[in-house]
Order: structure tokens, then sequence, then C-alpha cells
């Protein structure tokens, strides 16, 4: 009850308060069934476009709740000026910071490590696969890993994280080990850090869990990215999301509505961004997200929640806050009781549940309800110049370093 006071979206709220969006979980759940079947779910992820306030957030908790039941690997990320997509190393090491795996509470893949060690064919199975698939250098830390997880295993741990400690150290860690290492070709961030989304999505199964789950919040805050940041974050969704490279991953993608007007039609994004790109000689690139555009562009929004949805979610909340507080709440209708204090212009389902329990709470206090007024002042958006990159600072978009 105090996460549904405050506002707050949580996995525990959304497990047993799904806000209407039943039937878009039941086709999640599909999709994750046909992953833990070993079969292509197709398209391998969803998009959840809608108005501010509707429940995006709220649905990709209980899309997690649904997932983690499942026995599915969950990593998140909320889309930030610290967060972005233009970055996949920088992304790796933000999704390993909330990635959880199931029965465990704190987050980071040493339960996957730990559980692949009593699994030695699979163990194997995963080395041949990075062997012949990912960089060398993924082979090494997973092989010396793998070998020594009672010794010291810090700078394995630190690269299998995302903190991508220098190849010599890997090499040292892994002839302390074998007697001596092999030498490995160069590893560029630019080139070679999705193997480390690969060496998860592989890793999860080879564990005995079901796949990965990577769920993306706020995705609009692309839009406020410079051009050359907008290409590089539908280029990760492309890969991410599109081109299965991730076998045994679904991914969910939070959007607001906004985000079509302001950028994709506001910016002309499908047709001026492709020809930004070619006039700076980046033709691939200009071709990689023309799919993306495409499929961002011609997304429906989710269906408005419907009354009937907000009135079994109501009365969800009633007789929860009940149990919390051991009293009967008043029979009368609980959306009703909101609608009376609630503008009807107010339709952010997050006010008329935090409503919803301020007239629970009033009651039980009280015996009555007083006036409730809601009101939300919104900062404008700080959107960074359309520029190739940001503001000296901002840390975002940045050019490639060179390794």
């Amino acid at each position: 009850m105090d996460q549904l006071r405050a506002g707050v979206s949580s996995r525990e709220v959304a497990r047993v308060l799904p806000l209407g969006r039943e039937g878009l979980l039941g086709r999640i759940r599909e999709d994750l069934e046909r992953i833990a079947r070993g079969e292509d779910p197709k398209p391998g992820y969803r998009i959840l476009l809608a108005d501010y306030g509707q429940g995006k957030t709220h649905t990709l908790q209980a899309a997690w709740s649904l997932a983690e039941d499942l026995g599915f690997v969950v990593s998140h990320l909320t889309v930030s000026r610290e967060a972005t997509l233009d970055r996949p190393d920088r992304l790796y090491r933000k999704l390993l910071q909330d990635t959880y795996v199931p029965g465990h509470h704190e987050p980071g893949i040493a339960p996957l490590l730990d559980a692949l060690s009593g699994r030695p064919e699979e163990a194997q199975r995963l080395l041949r696969f990075v062997e012949k698939e990912l960089h060398p250098k993924l082979s090494l830390v997973l092989e010396a890993r793998l070998e020594d997880e009672d010794g010291d295993t810090d700078i394995l741990d630190q690269d299998l994280s995302g903190f991508f400690p220098p190849v010599a150290d890997i090499r040292r860690a892994y002839r302390e080990r074998h007697g001596q290492a092999p030498k490995v070709d160069r590893f560029r961030l630019v080139d070679h850090s999705f193997d480390y989304f690969r060496l998860l999505d592989r890793l999860a199964v080879s564990a005995g869990y079901a796949g990965w789950v990577v769920l993306i919040d706020e995705f609009e805050i692309v839009g406020r990215f410079g051009r050359r940041g907008r290409a590089l974050s539908y280029d990760f969704f492309r890969r991410l999301a599109l081109d299965r490279e991730l076998p045994h991953t679904l991914t969910l993608w939070a959007v607001a509505a906004s985000f079509k007007t302001d950028t994709i039609e506001g910016k002309g994004e499908a047709e001026r961004l492709p020809e930004w790109l070619r006039e700076r000689g980046q033709n691939d690139l200009a071709q990689r997200i023309r799919r993306p555009l495409s499929i961002l562009s011609g997304e429906a929004a989710l269906p408005p929640l419907r009354e009937e949805d907000l009135r079994r979610a109501f009365s969800t909340i009633r007789e929860a806050h009940g149990t919390a507080y051991g009293w009967e709440p008043p029979a009368e209708d609980l959306y009703d009781q909101v609608r009376r204090h609630i503008p009807e212009r107010d339709r952010k389902i997050r006010h008329l549940v935090r409503a919803a329990v301020q007239v629970l709470d009033l009651q039980l206090s009280y015996g009555q309800v007083e006036d409730l007024f809601v009101e939300e002042v919104e900062e404008p958006p700080q959107t960074l110049s359309d520029d190739d990159e940001p503001p000296e600072g901002e840390g975002v978009s940045r050019a490639w370093p060179d390794d």
C-alpha cells in the first residue's frame, strides 16, 4: 500500500494489480513460453507505446514478475543521459547493475557462473560457441573463470560485468591458471562489445534458466539526443530486437506516444536522419536504421484502459487496503468516489491510483473524504542540440574511442 500511495511502480504491486493489461501480458507470456521451449518467439520484442501515465512502467514491472516466475534472467534499464543506447559497452555495464537471476536478491551474473560450473557438459558447449562465434578474449575470460571459481576471480568478474580491464590483465589471469596464454586479436569496444550481450543470452540458458528478458524504459529520451546519438540508438534497437542475434532473449521497450509526434514525425526522422548520415559518408549506418525507424513509425499505441478495467483494479485496491489495515472499506464503488474528486481531464493512471489510496486513507481515519486536489507541475524537457555531438560535458552521443 505504501508503494501505491507514493505512486511508485514495483514488481510486488504489478504482480497482483496488472491494471487492465492482462491481454498484453498474456501475449508476453506466450512469447516467453516459446523461448523457454527453444522456439523463435517471432518477433522477439514488443513495444509498449502509450501516453504518459498510462501504465507503461507498471506493465514492464508486471512482465518482470511474469518472466521471473517462468525462470528467466531479467535486466532493466531506464534510458537517461547517464544510460544511453549509443554505447553498447556502457549500456551492458548499466544492465548488469540491474540484472537479476531468479531466486537471488542481489544483482549480477555470478549465480549464472556458479550454476554453470555444476553443469560441465553445458559449460563445454558454451565454451565451444564462444570460441567459434565471439571474440577470443571472451573465450579466455570464460574458460579461466569456470576453471577456478574458488580462486581470485576479480579481474575476470570485472570483465564479465562490463568494466573491461586491459587484455594484458586477462591473459595474465589465464596464464596463472594454465602456465601460458595465447595471443588474441585486438579487442575494440566499438566492434566487439555486443559479443557480451550474445554471451549473456547463451549463458542464461546454459546455466539452466529459461532465457533472458531485457526491459528498456523511457525509450523516448532518445529523441533528445543529437543526430548521431539517435542513429546509434536506433542501430542498437535493431541489433537487440530485430536481428535475432540473441535467440533466447525477449526485449520489451516502453515508449511515450509523444516520441512519434515529436521525434519520428516532428524531426522527419525516417527521411532526414539517413540523409544526414549519407552526407557524412556513413552509408551503412544510414541503411541499418531504416528498418527500426519504419517499425517505430508504424507502431500502434496501446489502447486506453477501459473503465471496466479500472473499476476491477480499484476493487482489488479496496480489498488490499482493507486487508492491510484490518477494516471493511465502504461498499460504494471506489472508482466512482475517485472520479468525484479528480478532474475528468486527468487520465494519468498513477494519479487515479494514488487518489484511490488517499480516499481509503481518509475514510479509515476520518470516516469521510474531503476534496482532493491533484496537480502536476512538469518541467519542460531539455532537448539537446541537433548537432552531431551534444554540448561539452553532457556525456551523450560522444564519438567512439579507438578501443
